[in-house]
């Protein structure tokens, strides 16, 4: 009973940990509809007119700088993914930790992922390091633990932008429009990238059906020699009292 409990409890837990993953990232979390990466940095005067160029489709425009950093705090360090900001990032991305809304970090802190925080200790207010691919260093404090957006003390290369289409523009027709720009390297949607992952996370369905039906067989076969095994000495017992000449 406990062994076919357990693998109930495994299969419907894992069922409940990742049905909901996608719903929660791309509603909750990623607010933004379209990513765009150009191959060269993006001065203000292609930030304007990237936005003028796509004013009739696009509700909002965000450019940041995104790398790659390890951050190495007493427990070891480990390699996140970085995103700078110099503006309003909160129609793009919602930053918080459970119900509680996160602000922007001030100079000299850090918010960070919680799974970055689980996997190197940390909790707020813990100092940590960064250390860029040059071996630049930055010592930030974490003042929250959520996402992975942190302030530099320098004016990085603005070479991504994230956008909030208009309602009812086709997402993916503007990705189209948007590929055939100058110094465009790469356009995601963040539906595709949606469906996707919604495809793998179904893909558990079939070895969460296969863990409920191993649960259901072992507990039939269990059942099954449970009671073949009283059966049996149940009559064994009727047996030797027969034998004793009682009725």
């Amino acid at each position: 009973i406990g062994g076919c409990t357990a693998l109930l409890l495994t299969a419907f837990g894992l069922d409940d940990s990742v049905s909901k993953i996608v719903d929660y990232q791309f509603e909750n979390v990623a607010l933004y509809d379209v990513g765009v990466t150009f191959s060269e940095n993006q001065d203000k005067e292609a930030q304007e007119a990237f936005r003028s160029a796509l004013s009739g489709s696009v509700q909002q425009t965000l450019f940041v700088h995104c790398a790659s950093m390890d951050v190495q705090a007493d427990e070891g360090s480990k390699s996140i993914s970085m995103i700078v900001a110099d503006g309003d990032i909160s129609p793009f991305f919602s930053l918080h930790d459970g119900k509680t809304k996160l602000s922007m970090p001030r100079e000299g802190e850090v918010l960070i992922s919680i799974g970055t925080a689980d996997a190197l200790h940390l909790r707020i207010g813990d100092s940590v390091r960064l250390c860029t691919p040059d071996m630049q260093m930055l010592d930030l404090t974490v003042s929250g633990i959520f996402d992975n957006h942190i302030q530099w003390g320098e004016a990085p290369s603005q070479q991504t932008a994230y956008l909030c289409t208009l309602e009812g523009v086709d997402e993916r027709q503007l990705s189209t429009e948007i590929s055939g720009m100058e110094d465009v390297a790469n356009v995601s949607v963040n539906a595709d990238l949606a469906q996707m992952v919604g495809g793998m996370m179904r893909a558990l369905d079939g070895v969460i059906l296969m863990v409920v039906i191993c649960a259901a067989l072992l507990a039939m076969i269990v059942l099954y020699n449970l009671t073949n095994i009283n059966i049996q000495e149940r009559i064994r017992e009727i047996a030797t009292i027969k034998v004793l000449g009682f009725h």
